[in-house]
């Protein structure tokens, strides 16, 4: 073979392997992208599934509870007769929208239902099982060949007399209303003992005549004459009888699709180069075989991504391949460029030009790797107050002033230091070769210079920093370990109101702990793990028992018992309150009917946090009473006394509203909230509850005798009550009793106690007799 034609083949064979590597490449990183893609839509897809199909089974149980509340339909149940039964589960089926009724007795046997066929007893066992140990269950079962989801609840009267389950049909216009929420094709699959199978699908017939119920492969593909399928299969219900899933679907195909140009763009360029490089080479195989060389290394070179290395002229070459040479240069240039630009938006912000978290860390990793020995400080940086920045001069204001407080530090830094944008208004600075010892007049110098007064568009804007600072290697020696610390030795200030705080021992365990409590909090609130305990209060008017005051108690599954002060506080920073109060209130309403069915006639107390005093929440707990058929007069909320402090105005107002309603409202925790005689002459309170600081050591303490016995006094003159909390000792219960205190409450009574336990104690309970 010539030499020509050697040269020819050689860069003809280079350029095909490198455009079909590059074509490859592509191709397999989209179909890669597209799946991932697929897989994440379908997990993100089944969240929101799952979590519809709670909500469907919520909105059913609030439909059961009406149904066995409706005292005709139990008069009905009572009544054993079917077909009165019957018309009146017909009845009720109309009004809350159910497909289906079906009521079973004790044993679990079918008394009737709304379909009018025999359905087995059988199918219901596991879900009768679950519902007796828990007084109600959840389950999708299929039955006369159709799918349903359903709730069990018992009727009582007040005893149980029958099982009652309500159950919506899953169809396909339910499958229609899932597909719109969540922009997957869903396909529930449901197949009986004997092997019948029935599907309900938004998917086409012939999608469906392919199917059939598979063992759990998590995703697999799918496919008809025209489309593919990445399916995600999501198990609902198992038993002896049936096999319920449902499979969730996205279309591959239209995914694909989308690339589509993308592909035919990249064949075409490669197929343009391929056929112009091929020309090129024979023109110039016929001269030169050293600059074709030449070039094919610097273009390999360049496909690996080296872009340092300028493409020089080769002496004596031809124009061609001078023009050729100057154009693998631009382009080497033009890559460089690129990515230089992509770099630049990876690792640093987009706003300030300063470097951002992910620059930050990576330089921190490589600092920690090769220069392990020096010592150095991060200082975070937060700008005080710069939300009101954009509230008050709007975001372009906000903008500039991020951008001069990064030329600040930028120039504050020169080249010794590193500065980073971690979030809004926050920065981060790595100061070199110092440590506790040094840093004073750093953090000081710092603080003058970026707190001077800046001048932005004609606006002087004066910011108010703080700091929080960590120190390598003493306190930390990973990257993400270090910025965490340093982030929580900047809330320390935050919280305290300092200028600036360093980190301190323990507190990253204070912290992880913290974050542990507040998800596990959520997790244990929305499972209904948290537990109610009672602590009685003794009428002294009455000589008995007349009152509890119900308290949160919490065990965590690592830590043990958590205080309430601490699981509180956390819910009150979290945002979680308003939840922990309803889930509260949906507790002891529901004691208070059980009590109430007793023959109990006992009021529970239930405290309220400051976050509850709010101008919705007389009308959600209107509800709530509502819901729960319940007179507000078996219910006492207890306010601190700091709480109403914290915004009187609106307290007061809402505390107005919930007196009109009903309840019997008191201030609890008196004599710690400062609040002023005329404030709490307004306040509309039946109560007054003496703080136990001031009860504990009273039969020793000559002050807390004379504050009791003058708040008890101060109480009766304005017309309220008085419950003294924290009585521990039979002179503290006769001291009191003696000044006309009204209730007493504490451990010389009782300690907070389960209801089942408080109904025990309250059967053998005695009051004390005192002498006067």
């Amino acid at each position: 073979m010539s030499l020509r034609n050697r040269i020819i083949l050689f860069f003809l064979c280079l350029l095909i392997i490198s455009t079909l590597a590059t074509i490859g490449s592509v191709l397999i990183a989209t179909n890669t992208s597209v799946k991932k893609q697929a897989q994440e839509k379908l997990n993100v897809g089944k969240n929101v599934f799952e979590q519809l199909m709670i909500e469907r089974g919520n909105q059913l149980l609030s439909s059961a509870r009406v149904l066995v509340a409706d005292f005709g339909f139990k008069d009905a149940v009572t009544s054993n007769d079917a077909a009165t039964i019957t018309s009146a589960l017909e009845n009720n089926q109309d009004r809350i929208e159910a497909d289906l009724m079906i009521l079973l007795n004790l044993e679990g046997d079918v008394i009737t239902n709304t379909l009018g066929v025999n359905i087995s007893d059988r199918i219901f066992e596991s879900l009768l099982n679950e519902a007796r140990q828990q007084g109600g269950a959840f389950g999708i079962i299929f039955i006369n060949n159709a799918i349903y989801q359903l709730v069990m609840l018992p009727v009582k009267a007040p005893i149980p007399l029958a099982w009652s389950m309500v159950a919506k049909r899953i169809d396909k216009n339910f499958a229609q209303q899932l597909k719109n929420l969540t922009d997957l094709d869903v396909e529930f699959l449901a197949q009986g003992k004997n092997d019948d199978v029935v599907f309900v699908s938004t998917l086409n017939n012939a999608m469906q005549e392919n199917q059939v119920l598979e063992e759990d492969t998590n995703f697999h593909i799918l496919e008809d004459q025209n489309q593919q399928f990445l399916s995600l299969t999501v198990p609902l219900s198992q038993s002896d009888y049936f096999q319920i899933e449902a499979k969730l679907h996205t279309s591959l195909s239209r995914a694909y699709s989308t690339f589509s140009p993308l592909k035919i763009q990249i064949i075409t360029i490669a197929s343009i180069t391929l056929i112009l490089s091929m020309l090129i080479a024979i023109w110039i195989a016929r001269n030169i075989t050293q600059p074709i060389r030449y070039l094919a290394k610097a273009a390999a070179r360049i496909s690996s991504g080296d872009y340092q290395h300028t493409i020089q002229t080769l002496k004596g070459a031809s124009l061609e391949i001078t023009d050729l040479s100057q154009s693998f240069e631009t382009m080497q240039q033009g890559i460089a460029l690129r990515e230089e630009k992509l770099s630049n938006l990876a690792y640093s912000d987009s706003l300030t030009g300063v470097d951002n978290r992910t620059a930050l860390l990576i330089q921190l990793n490589e600092r920690l790797v090769h220069n392990p020995q020096q010592p150095f400080a991060i200082v975070r940086v937060f700008i005080h107050h710069f939300k009101e920045v954009n509230d008050t001069f709007g975001y372009e204001m906000g903008d500039e002033l991020l951008k001069t407080f990064g030329f600040v530090l930028t120039s504050y830094a020169n080249d010794t230091h590193k500065v980073a944008r971690l979030n809004a208004a926050e920065f981060a600075l790595t100061l070199n070769n110092i440590d506790e010892n040094t840093i004073m007049n750093e953090l000081l110098h710092l603080q003058s210079i970026l707190q001077h007064p800046l001048s932005i568009n004609d606006i002087h804007i004066k910011s108010h920093i703080i700091m929080g600072v960590v120190f390598y290697p003493k306190q930390g020696n990973e990257a993400e370990q270090l910025l965490r610390r340093g982030e929580i030795a900047l809330n320390h200030a935050k919280d305290h109101a300092l200028d600036y705080a360093y980190y301190q021992e323990g507190q990253d365990e204070r912290h992880l702990r913290k974050i542990t409590l507040v998800n596990d909090l959520k997790e244990d609130l929305e499972q209904d793990r948290l537990l109610v305990h009672f602590q009685a209060k003794v009428d002294l008017d009455k000589h008995k028992v007349t009152q509890v005051e119900a308290l949160l108690r919490w065990t965590h599954d690592e830590y043990g018992f958590i205080s309430p002060e601490e699981f509180i506080n956390l819910a009150e920073q979290t945002g979680l309150m308003p939840a922990l109060t309803e889930w509260m209130l949906n507790q002891v309403f529901n004691q208070a009917i059980a009590w109430q069915r007793a023959g109990l006639d006992i009021t529970i107390a239930v405290n309220l946090s400051a976050f509850d005093l709010v101008n919705d929440f007389p009308r959600k707990v209107e509800s709530l009473l509502l819901r729960h058929n319940l007179s507000p007069q078996r219910i006492m909320l207890e306010i601190t006394e700091s709480a109403v402090m914290d915004n009187p105005d609106v307290a007061i107002d809402v505390l107005h509203k919930l007196k009109r309603i009903g309840f019997t409202l008191s201030i609890d925790d008196y004599g710690t909230g400062y609040s002023s005689l005329s404030q709490l002459k307004n306040m509309p309170v039946n109560e007054l509850k003496i703080d136990k600081s001031f009860v504990l050591s009273l039969e020793n303490d000559e002050n807390d005798q004379a504050i009791v016995k003058s708040t008890i006094e101060l109480a009766h003159n304005i017309g309220l009550n008085v419950v003294a909390e924290g009585v521990e000792t039979l002179a503290a219960f006769a001291m009191l009793k003696q000044w006309g205190c009204n209730k007493l409450q504490g451990y010389f009574i009782s300690r907070p106690i389960s209801a089942a336990d408080f109904e025990v104690w309250l059967a053998q309970y005695q009051v004390p007799e005192v002498s006067p």
